[in-house]
């Protein structure tokens, strides 16, 4: 039985719940809804990974501070180099994360002026 969610984002992907067939698929609710069907655990991830990205990319651009912060964690727990998660971070986050986007930041402004990022 699992279930991977975002609360509040309308979406999970579901296998083996109270809320699915209990037929060994993947299943990517949207809003209540079946919206698809996976027999790969590697193909429903992915699509759950675009759901996610494409969720925490419209959070970053929001009007709360707090919901932004968070889209900028998310962001990052799936791609370590997302410019305007770690800016967000830079200037926003706990000190532990500025400290780390800051870091990360420059790292990648390294990597870019030699060719290599």
């Amino acid at each position: 039985m699992s279930r991977q969610y975002i609360t509040g984002s309308g979406f999970s992907l579901e296998r083996l719940t109270e809320h699915v067939p209990q037929d060994g698929r993947f299943y990517l609710i949207q809003d209540g809804e079946v919206a698809s069907v996976f027999d790969s655990q590697q193909e429903a991830q992915q699509a759950y990974h675009e759901l996610c990205v494409a969720y925490w990319s419209r959070m970053l651009r929001s009007m709360d501070m707090d919901a932004r912060i968070r889209a900028a964690r998310g962001l990052l727990r799936r791609d370590r180099k997302h410019r305007a998660a770690l800016e967000t971070l830079a200037t926003h986050g706990d000190p532990k994360e500025r400290a780390y986007a800051a870091e990360s930041l420059k790292r990648i402004a390294r990597q870019e002026a030699i060719g290599t990022a």
